[in-house]
């Protein structure tokens, strides 16, 4: 059987392990049978009917691969800013979803296993479109992980977190809920308007302002960070206000 996949419009298998075991059992018995010496008279047959039944096993465990990495990525590449980010890995889950999207309206328009081993070509392109997810899965892997050694607190993230940051260019606030992972003792930040660190919040303390860098009071980005647009941006920030709020701190305690 079949189910629409939340508001995709994508329509996934489910309930099928009754199948898969119906499936095994039909598989043994069958080939049980080809074993047989009484098998010639009708051996042609049994051969038809073992490959059909093996193609509805591979199509079974072909299509619950596809879907389930399928279900991972199209959260993430639904966003433009992803899609931007990774041109190469958008494209290539673009077609592995039409084509997914397109062979489960066949498979939904009649959910008979028979039907379904009648649909050409249907475990060959599941096959290949779990070669080319999981190509997207290792571009997505070291992209993430090119992200992380050029900003090491994203080590502190796991990947969905990290992905959610990257795709917020648009509102940088909306990385709130993971400062206090990327910033130990530090529970929120404020921004101002422009979307820079104001002031931190530590954790059951009370709320310090933030030293701004000199470049950022022009509304520019520190040297390096010139042209970042994503949601590191305000990570970026706050790791440098904090270290500027920090050194004045000590200095000014140093003085006293």
């Amino acid at each position: 059987d079949t189910a629409p996949y939340k508001d995709t419009c994508a329509s996934l298998l489910r309930g099928i392990d009754d199948v898969q075991a119906f499936l095994d059992d039909h598989i043994v018995k069958t080939q049980g049978i080809r074993s047989s010496p009484f098998c010639k008279p009708f051996e042609e047959e049994v051969h038809k009917w073992e490959a059909t039944l093996l193609y509805i096993q591979d199509f079974v465990d072909q299509t619950l691969l596809v879907q389930r990495t399928w279900q991972q990525l199209e959260p993430i590449f639904v966003s433009d800013d992803i899609k931007r980010q990774l041109p190469t890995e958008s494209a290539a889950f673009a077609d592995v979803d039409g084509m997914f999207r397109k062979r489960m309206k066949e498979v939904s328009a009649d959910t008979k296993c028979l039907s379904i081993a009648k649909i050409p070509m249907i475990v060959e392109d599941m096959t290949q479109a779990n070669d080319s997810l999981e190509k997207v899965q290792k571009g997505l892997k070291d992209y993430l992980e090119t992200k992380r050694l050029y900003f090491p607190r994203f080590f502190f993230l796991n990947d969905a977190d990290l992905l959610s940051i990257l795709a917020e260019t648009k509102d940088p606030t909306l990385v709130q809920p993971h400062m206090g992972k990327a910033f130990e003792g530090i529970q929120s930040v404020k921004f101002d308007d422009a979307a820079k660190a104001a002031s931190a919040k530590k954790k059951k303390q009370k709320r310090l302002p933030c030293v701004a860098h000199p470049a950022s009071r022009n509304n520019d980005l520190p040297q390096g960070l010139e042209g970042r647009r994503d949601g590191q941006r305000p990570l970026d920030f706050t790791e440098t206000s904090t270290t500027l709020t920090l050194s004045q701190g000590l200095e000014g305690r140093r003085d006293e």
